[in-house]
């Protein structure tokens, strides 16, 4: 530490100090300051009264430890030109003299640096490209040129999975959100029907010109012939996405899981729509079990009426891409034909094609999980249900 003013130091840092060199002090807080130093480091306290009568360049050293001296040392002058020294009454400071440069033997020591910095300077190099661009410009295209699309990835390859991820779950939630939404305008048109059923008879509801996708493949007539319910229990069911659960319940009475019932259904497992009208039909007695295995019950057949049987395996896969088409369909091709192996985005992106970054890929994907007919994440496969 080198400071005029000793007495400003603090004291803690002070306390630190092993090796002091002090030269002239006149002013008393600077001498009481390294009076108290001295007496707490053990040395001489004359020291101190020495101080005012020391010369220019003249001073004491002290250092018990490291140097192991105590002794008044002359410094040298400066053998160059010094700028700090005290003016002498009478006496010009001398400017010194500097020695000359030979400034074309430094600019070639200096061209390799020079040329390197205008390699990367990026000012130098939006010229260089403007001329490029120009004298690219005066030149005809050929005529058999063929102009190629490429694309450039602005993102690295993780911030763009996060975006997919993001995207993906926005498509979720919206899902979710859009099913709530049809479940509440459903059930306020189903109670409007109650309450007008409760004054006049309802009669039966006409099968729909458009099928669900439950009810929508031709089958044979011995399939097709099943119980009719009565027309109240046909109202209170409607064609909405629950008659699509009894019918795919009906269809399998051993039972399914939640996760199958949502596929053969077309309604997501997840979705609040899905969580309403399963309880609705527990509420009304049309079907028995747990998420682990679901069954139709003998009121929920009755309830059902007739109904047509949805095809399974490969057949089921051949349905839901004919009920998709564009992307999606040819994504889920990918998927059923790879079956068991999993694919991967960047794969199933170039086997569809379309390009994994994409939101349109990401849409289509989140529509597929949404249908569960896709599993996995990173590595994507087919549903089971569709093998």
């Amino acid at each position: 530490m080198v400071t005029q003013r000793p007495q400003s130091v603090n004291k803690e840092v002070l306390s630190q100090v092993e090796c002091l060199c002090v030269l002239q002090v006149n002013g008393a807080h600077e001498r009481k300051a390294l009076e108290e130093w001295v007496q707490e480091a053990g040395a001489d306290r004359k020291l101190v009264g020495e101080l005012t009568g020391l010369a220019s360049g003249e001073g004491y050293v002290w250092s018990p430890s490291w140097l192991r001296t105590f002794k008044r040392v002359q410094f040298s002058t400066k053998k160059t030109f010094d700028a700090s020294a005290t003016p002498e009454v009478g006496k010009a400071a001398k400017a010194a003299s500097l020695s000359t440069v030979d400034v074309a033997a430094l600019r070639a020591d200096l061209q390799e640096v020079v040329a390197a910095a205008e390699k990367d300077d990026p000012k130098a190099l939006r010229r260089r490209i403007a001329e490029l661009e120009r004298e690219l410009a005066k030149k005809p295209a050929p005529a058999s040129a063929k102009i190629e699309r490429v694309e450039v990835s602005v993102l690295k390859d993780a911030q763009v999975a996060q975006l997919a991820r993001v995207v993906e779950r926005m498509g979720d939630v919206a899902e979710k959100l859009s099913g709530q939404v049809g479940a509440l305008r459903e059930l306020a048109g189903e109670i409007v029907s109650g309450v007008k059923s409760a004054s006049a008879p309802a009669p039966a509801p006409p099968r729909p010109a458009a099928l669900r996708p439950a009810e929508r493949r031709p089958v044979a007539a011995a399939a097709a012939a099943r119980p009719v319910g009565s027309a109240d229990s046909a109202a209170l069911v409607g064609n909405s996405g629950l008659r699509r659960m009894l019918v795919a319940l009906a269809q399998r009475p051993q039972g399914l899981t939640n996760k199958q019932l949502g596929v053969r259904a077309g309604v997501s497992c997840r979705s609040g729509t899905f969580s309403t009208y399963l309880s609705k039909a527990r509420s009304q007695g049309w079907l028995q079990g747990t998420a682990v295995l679901l069954r139709i019950t003998e009121a929920g057949v009755t309830a059902l009426g007739s109904y047509d049987p949805l095809p399974e395996g490969a057949a089921l896969a051949d349905y839901w891409i004919g009920e998709l088409g564009g992307g999606a369909a040819r994504m889920l091709q990918a998927l059923v034909e790879a079956y068991p192996a999993p694919l991967t985005n960047d794969e199933l992106g170039e086997r569809a094609g379309i390009s994994s970054r994409s939101g349109t890929f990401s849409t289509y994907l989140s529509r597929l999980r949404s249908l569960e007919l896709v599993t996995g994440r990173g590595e994507l496969r087919a549903s089971e249900e569709l093998a």
